[in-house]
């Protein structure tokens, strides 16, 4: 199978230039990346899922009960981990191993990439295009080349329409319809003063994490863009001012559970370590506390397939795509990927560049 590929365009994420002017009064201290997930704290949030047109007490909208608009996995199927790499897109699942995706991607740098619950990619190549691969195998279809930033793919409600969710100057996000007709609106639009630094989407809800003058937040929204009191870990006490307390974020597949990280800053403002926490939304009982990364690390791409972690760690030495299972005890396992940059799990088995993973 062949796919032309588009060439990528010289863009600058305006994200980081808008969170670089709000933090300009902390210029010593560095500015947190749109996409790259630092970290968070932990509180105590109001309400839960609830029923569609139930009241929350704090008057924040209320959002549907739980329904999987998501396809069921196949019987069997572990999720592959696919990771973006400057050489192109490598693949890490239970039958193969770890093989190379030269077919549709080539050794172009990846820096995000999602994929589409039919057995696509979506990816962002360098800082410019985001492409959707389908599993048609028809040629790359380019959903941005303005500067936009991917974040995730979901659903947004139960009528099987996927859609792109894609960072705007970093304080908007817009969805772009995985469907002939590319149709794109406007998502959600972040209060002033805010900027987006990570978004997961999991049947209907997002998870989204800020910065703002203080320490951030994590947030919520329902399907219609709507902000939704839930069960998170709630607004952080702010020790270190400017320097966001939350970061990476992931949803369980059933949107039952969050997961993030949470930092803890030095004085000077750099990373002292990195917890990843994991909340049952409904419950908002703590299902895990666990320390993964030291000082001066970066955890980031954070992403869960119900059961394990995977994680991309960058220190000194370079950066690293771990595994880890928080259920087995035992430490995360390392994959030996070359300069990975970005991660996912595969929600539903690839078929875009599948013949080079049968080899």
């Amino acid at each position: 199978m062949h796919r032309r590929s588009c060439p990528p365009t010289t863009v600058f994420f305006a994200a980081a230039l808008v969170l670089g002017l709000f933090l300009s009064a902390c210029a010593e201290i560095g500015e947190p990346e749109l996409g790259a997930d630092p970290g968070l704290s932990v509180t105590t949030a109001q309400g839960q899922v609830s029923e569609e047109g139930e009241e929350q007490p704090d008057g924040a909208e209320a959002t549907p009960a739980i329904r999987d608009f998501a396809p069921p996995r196949p019987e069997g199927y572990v999720p592959s981990v696919v990771i973006g790499a400057s050489s192109g897109v490598v693949v890490h699942d239970e039958e193969s191993g770890i093989v190379g995706l030269a077919d549709p991607v080539g050794s172009i740098a990846v820096n995000k990439l999602v994929d589409d619950y039919f057995g696509g990619l979506v990816i962002q190549q360098g800082a410019g295009q985001i492409q959707w691969l389908g599993a048609q195998g028809d040629e790359a279809i380019i959903l941005d080349d303005a500067g936009g930033v991917l974040l995730d793919v979901g659903f947004l409600d139960a009528t099987g329409a996927v859609h792109a969710l894609i960072a705007v100057e970093g304080t908007r996000v817009d969805t772009v319809s995985l469907s002939p007709n590319l149709e794109r609106a406007e998502f959600l639009t972040l209060d002033e003063g805010q900027t987006l630094l990570d978004l997961a989407a999991s049947n209907g809800l997002h998870a989204v994490v800020i910065a703002d003058e203080s320490c951030g937040d994590l947030l919520f929204f329902n399907s219609a863009g709507s902000k939704v009191d839930l069960g998170g870990p709630g607004r952080p006490a702010c020790v270190v001012a400017r320097r966001p307390a939350y970061g990476a974020v992931a949803l369980s597949p059933d949107r039952s559970k969050v997961i993030y990280t949470e930092l803890t800053y030095r004085s000077d403002g750099v990373v002292a370590l990195t917890r990843i926490i994991a909340r049952d939304l409904a419950s908002e009982a703590e299902l895990f506390n666990l320390q993964v990364g030291e000082a001066g690390e970066q955890i980031s791409n954070l992403s869960f397939d119900g059961q394990r972690l995977a994680y991309i760690r960058k220190g000194p030495d370079g950066s690293r795509v771990e595994i880890l299972d928080p259920s087995s005890g035992e430490p995360a396992s390392v994959l030996g990927v070359s300069d990975p940059l970005a991660l996912t799990f595969a929600r539903q088995r690839l078929v875009v560049g599948r013949d080079s993973l049968d080899q």
